[in-house]
């Protein structure tokens, strides 16, 4: 027996070959071509087979020749491997597991002159045991010495992980041997074009592998590793077993197979009986194992005091499994007290594992990223890391036999046996199973706890405790099984605290956590308090050993009062436990203790985001720098410390976004993603975390005005999202509503309302499906009326102001029980859509409707802020702004000017209070306030708040939307400036007003070619009322211009293609180009009309005002009897009954038309009847003069010397 420690069979047969034989070696492949008759005969017989099948595929002389470029088409025609290599990362740890390292290397780098063939060393062990590691490590070694060909590791879970990959990675290895392999290689594809990635695994080993084995270097060895068959059989990948029977005899002895695998019956039955498998002997666990696995948990806890004694233990629990170590080190690494953690592992029932990651601040409507779970290992392994469970599942087997066979009796130990076997199933991960038996232990105990009352209730407890405990965060029946355990606990505990007070407390600490991931913060609260005062008790005696625990509760009290918004408690508790771990930390700063710390920061920080608090930023960097120093402290191969750091990030950047820092948000969320996408790759489960992450990034850019950007991200949100939701509808079909509608409102800001539409439809689609599902569900509803909101918003936007209404209608319908069902929480919801819904009448110039609406917005918006100013008093200016336009629009402008002042003095004071976020809103509401203020006659007070909103606007960071809203202030405050006779000084204003929106039409014409027009229509109104035609005409020319092209993409902008008609034939009219003039007029009255009659009930002073201009034209034309027509027709559509308002343009729209009528009729010899005309249109614009209305006082001045010159001539005629 070599110093190799395998088992071979048949060892007889082959002694006695090499002793007939002695240690004749097998000649080298290139010797074997020209190999005699006499040659053959004389070789060892055991050889002869692998010589005949060489000899098959020896090359002929005679061969075509080949380009390198056929032969790179025949090898790219090979599959590629998805290689699934070894990892240095993944190998033993150093000092451990060297004598059976050693012992493989050199069996597979050692040739042995007897093999007849390629051999397999077969490590056959149980899972846990630690083969991959070895395999890992052997494999390293093998690299470094040059002789690993391939390596390949095996998972079910994995769809790359086949055999067909693995025979592409052998092939790839031979490849890279040299030139001459490669070019044969190639050379044997080109002969038989089906031996490429299509053909079968057994075609390309014969017909590729085989035959190349006659020209492969002699000098070395050839080591292939494979990882796990027994994952390939889980997968149904069963023809490797056959390539590993059958086909590696084939290979010569060069070829060394290194294979691992847990000892299933049909891997053992096929393979060990073979004489080319050998078994590799040496036990990767038990006694032998002990010394490597005390070097491996002494590494794992390096950072951490674990006195002698205790770790003397765990190391012979272990029972050399290092899976086992693994696991209880896990275990620990989470735990707040590391020692009492192993302890309790070690000494509680049944070797019983705690298991605590405590909480922290998680994504909205998804799972809290945290598990409370204590699973009781007697030996925390698996099934086959010993005969335990199976020995318990026969043993309880046999109890209950016994117990069927005399009634009665057993039942106390068919309880015992089914509570250990669903201990050990649940550490094994067997849930179901320990569900199972779990159920019948809790009856049995159950029906022995009527039968004799008081004398179970321990086992009743823990049984009832390890039932909640599987049924944990899955299943909400785990409170009512907890809140058994604490009834029972509780009356145990009342008549021995001493003994009974720490099951009690942690007891409430679980049921606690349960009630918080129900969503059950209130009554989370209670019972967080009681575990916390029993905690504080038990600390004050032994404060050595329930301090941590102390902290621990002291935490969880925290999140539950945060959970039931009562955020102001729970940052006072918070700051407690995290003095008492900054006291910890500052006597053993340990990885361990720096992460609780950690939490304890990290969810102060959050509890003061949820206050609006901009402190929240000093604890949220501390928790941000404290898991970046744990990052590096920590092991290569933990994620924990990385998902920690993602957490704090993401809560970082909520405290940036709180204090306007958008900028920094925004680098921080994108590094977030970065570590939470690197995270998934390997951990599935983290795609809830990343998807949060992604949503954050775009509602940043959202809030940023960056729409475009927003909605790149928002794409990838709603992928991962759909992903989620078609796993799990029942748990994100709300989130992927949200998310489809989030984006079809980055669409809508973006001008692209019509792509919005579809997204926010499947939005309530999903949301309705949701509601269906759980109709009760609150948080569903309120999505679904969000949906309904916007969809609402958009159809107004489109023009579709009937079917907005319908949708608004019922969004406040939603809103309005919910608000009655949770007022503080939804009322505020209730307002945005009581405020969309006035928004929506006020288009249809329903202005009293709309003010019935934002009336009562305002009304709970001032009840809102009554208690929380810094939450609402922002939306009640906005609601209050709102009331000033509509007023205002209704001709109630002294009315409106108290809304218009409250609104600016609100967000003057939040704007003081943080620029960055508030000053924009600021100039809206001075904008706004100054429009009223024009209205009452004002101008001089309206131009000092259009000057500073301009002011404002110009320091605001240069983003699109706020360089459009630059525009906008622009325009106004050079219109007021004119208004003001001061017409000069407004050409400036408009100028660079137009300047800018021509470079936003350059970046996105599609969304601001409207506004672009809009500027320019009011620019020429400014040269108008300076008399300067000429310049104002090519303005209106080219707003007339892109509105005719916008019409006939959008017929609903027919209101404003009206205008600039008008507008333009206004001009002609004064530059006397009466021909162009007179056909725009025309043009003007016929959509006027057209706009009227598909408006009923809207009154006609545009076409009474279109009609007027139209006159003009054709007296100027001396059509003076059509002119004398027209204006009559204005005369009897002019709104007589109408509320005369803004200004006097009503009154002023008459007169015009008294005059058009008056000059007619005296140029076709009706004096009378002219002189009668022209007078009451003196009369009118005598009034209009005489007004307070200043604004247009010299419009009125020049009509009225014009009314009167035309009265001289008439009584001159």
């Amino acid at each position: 027996m070599s110093e190799v420690t395998v088992l071979r069979r048949g060892v007889l047969g082959r002694l006695r070959l090499r002793l007939r034989l002695g240690r004749s070696k097998l000649r080298k492949p290139e010797d074997l071509t020209d190999t005699s008759e006499k040659d053959t005969n004389n070789a060892p017989q055991a050889d002869l087979q692998f010589l005949q099948e060489v000899a098959r595929y020896q090359p002929t002389n005679s061969k075509p020749s080949y380009t390198d470029a056929q032969r790179e088409e025949a090898l790219r025609s090979l599959a590629a491997p998805t290689a699934l290599p070894w990892d240095p990362l993944r190998t033993c740890l150093e000092g451990t597991r060297q004598q059976c390292i050693e012992e493989i290397s050199s069996w597979l780098t050692t040739r042995d002159g007897a093999a007849p063939s390629a051999e397999i060393l077969m490590i056959a062990d149980i899972g846990g045991s630690g083969k991959s590691a070895v395999l890992h490590s052997v494999c390293q070694k093998a690299h470094e010495q040059g002789h690993l060909l391939a390596s390949f590791f095996f998972a079910a879970s994995d769809r790359q992980s086949t055999s067909a990959n693995l025979i592409a990675g052998i092939l790839e290895g031979i490849c890279n041997l040299d030139g001459q392999v490669q070019r044969r290689i190639a050379e044997l594809i080109i002969e038989d074009t089906t031996l490429t990635d299509s053909a079968s695994i057994i075609r390309q080993f014969e017909g590729l592998i085989l035959p190349i084995c006659s020209i492969l270097p002699t000098d070395r060895q050839f080591v292939i590793a494979i990882d796990a068959l027994d994952e390939a059989l889980l997968a149904n990948d069963h023809i490797i077993i056959n390539v590993l029977r059958d086909y590696i005899p084939r290979l010569p002895p060069s070829f060394r197979i290194l294979l691992t695998t847990r000892p299933e019956r049909r891997i053992m039955v096929e393979l060990t009986s073979q004489p080319h498998v050998h078994r590799f002997l040496h036990p990767l666990a038990g006694a032998s194992s002990l010394k490597d696995v005390e070097t491996f948990i002494r590494h794992r806890l390096s950072n951490t005091l674990i006195p002698d004694s205790l770790l003397e233990q765990f190391v012979a629990k272990t029972e050399g499994l290092f899976f086992c170590a693994s696991s209880v080190l896990d275990q620990v690494h989470d735990a707040v007290d590391p020692v009492s953690a192993l302890e309790d592992i070690l000494l509680g029932p049944g070797f019983q594992s705690k298991c605590e990651v405590l909480p922290s601040k998680s994504p909205p409507n998804t799972s809290r990223p945290r598990i409370y779970r204590r699973s009781k290992w007697t030996d925390p392994m698996t099934m086959e890391a010993s005969t335990t469970i199976p020995i318990l599942l026969e043993a309880t087997r046999l109890w209950r036999d016994l117990e069927r066979k005399h009634p009665g009796n057993y039942q106390h130990d068919v309880a015992s046996s089914a509570q250990e076997c669903a201990t050990y199933l649940m550490g094994a991960g067997r849930h179901s199973e320990a569900l199972t038996f779990s159920r019948e232990a809790v009856r049995k105990y159950r029906s022995l706890s009527i039968s004799e009352p008081d004398k179970y209730d321990v086992e009743f407890a823990a049984a009832l405790y390890t039932l909640a405990q599987i049924y944990g965060f899955s299943n909400s029946w785990s409170l009512t099984t907890i809140e058994e355990a604490i009834a029972i606990r509780r009356r145990l505990a009342e008549k021995d605290p001493v003994t009974f007070d720490p099951d009690l407390a942690s007891s409430l600490y679980e049921y606690t956590s349960y009630l918080t991931h129900f969503h059950r913060g209130a009554d989370a609260v209670a019972p967080a308090q009681e575990a916390l005062e029993i905690y504080r008790r038990l600390a004050t005696v032994e404060p050595a050993k329930y301090e941590i625990k102390l902290a621990q509760a002291l935490v969880e009290l925290g999140y539950a009062l945060n959970a039931c918004q009562r955020s102001q408690e729970a940052i006072v508790i918070t700051r407690e436990a995290t003095d008492m771990w900054r006291r910890i930390v500052a006597e053993d700063r340990s990885p361990l203790n720096l992460r609780i710390l950690g939490i304890s920061i990290n969810n102060q920080a959050a509890f003061l985001v949820s206050l609006g608090d901009k402190g929240a930023v000093i604890p949220g960097e501390e928790a941000v720098s404290l898991r970046r120093e744990l990052v590096k402290m920590g092991p290569k191969k933990d994620a924990k410390d990385e998902k920690d750091l993602a957490t704090s990030m993401q809560n970082l950047c909520a405290c940036f976004v709180l204090c306007g820092r958008y900028e920094d948000a925004i680098s921080l969320i994108q590094e977030t993603i970065e570590i939470r996408r690197r995270l998934h790759e390997t951990d599935w489960t983290m795609i809830g975390d990343l998807a949060f992450s992604v949503s954050s990034h775009a509602q940043y850019l959202t809030d940023k005005g960056s729409h475009d950007e927003a909605i790149v991200i928002r794409q990838e949100e709603i992928d991962f999202h759909r992903k989620l939701a078609e796993e799990d509808p029942a748990r994100y079909d709300d989130s992927l509503a949200r998310t489809l509608a989030n984006l079809g409102h980055n669409l809508n800001s973006c001008g692209r309302t019509a792509e919005a539409m579809p997204l926010t439809t499947e939005a309530i689609e999903v949301s309705r499906r949701a509601i269906a599902r759980d109709p009760t569900n609150l948080a569903f509803q309120s999505t679904l009326a969000w949906s309904l909101n916007n969809y609402g918003v958009y159809l107004a936007n489109l023009k579709r102001n009937g079917e907005a209404t319908q949708i608004i209608e019922e969004a406040v319908s939603i809103r309005r029980h919910l608000a009655i069902e949770n007022p503080e929480k939804f009322e505020g919801d209730l307002a945005w859509s009581l405020q969309d819904r006035g928004w929506v009448a006020s288009l249809a110039e329903r202005y009293e409707e709309a003010l019935v609406s934002v009336y009562e917005a305002v009304e709970i918006r001032r009840r809102l802020a009554g208690t929380d100013p810094i939450t609402h008093n922002s939306s009640l200016s906005l609601s209050l702004t709102n009331c000033n336009v509509y007023l205002s629009a209704a001709g109630r402008h002294q009315e409106a000017l108290a809304y218009g002042e409250e609104a600016v003095n609100i967000r003057r004071q939040l704007a003081e209070d943080d620029p960055g976020r508030y000053e924009s809103d600021l100039a809206w509401s001075l904008q706004e306030h100054a429009w009223g203020l024009t209205c009452c006659e004002r101008p001089q007070d309206s131009l000092v708040l259009f000057e500073e909103a301009v002011a404002i606007r110009r320091r605001l960071p240069p983003t699109e939307a706020n360089r459009s809203n630059l525009a906008l202030s622009l325009i106004h405050y050079a219109k007021q400036l004119a208004t003001c006779d001061r017409q000069d000084e407004s050409i400036d204003p408009g100028r660079e007003s137009v300047a800018i929106r021509r470079q936003l039409v350059a970046e996105n014409p599609q969304k601001y070619e409207a506004d672009l027009a809009f500027v320019l229509q009011e620019l020429s109104w400014c040269f108008r009322e300076g008399k300067r035609f000429d310049d104002g005409l090519p303005l209106v020319t080219e707003a007339l211009k892109i509105r005719r092209r916008l019409f006939s993409e959008d017929p609903k902008i027919e209101g404003e293609l009206a205008e600039s008609v008008f507008a333009l034939a206004f001009d002609l009219s004064k530059l006397g180009k009466h021909d162009e003039a007179l056909e725009l007029a025309q043009e003007a009255v016929t959509i006027y009309r057209r706009m009227t009659n598909e408006q009923p009930g809207k009154d006609e002073i545009d076409v009474s005002n279109s009609l007027a201009l139209h006159a003009r034209c054709l007296n100027s034309k001396k059509r003076y009897e059509e002119a004398v027509n027209i204006a009559l027709e204005g005369l009897d559509v002019y709104p007589h009954s109408a509320t005369k308002d803004l200004g006097g343009f009503y009154e002023s729209v008459e007169a015009a038309l008294h005059v058009e009528h008056a000059e007619g009729l005296s140029q076709i010899g009706r004096g009378r009847e002219a002189h009668t005309a022209i007078q009451v249109a003196i009369g009118i614009f005598s009034k209009l003069m005489d007004s307070e209305t200043t604004r247009f006082r010299s419009y009125y001045k020049d009509e009225l010397e014009a009314a009167a010159r035309l009265q001289e001539r008439i009584s001159v005629d």
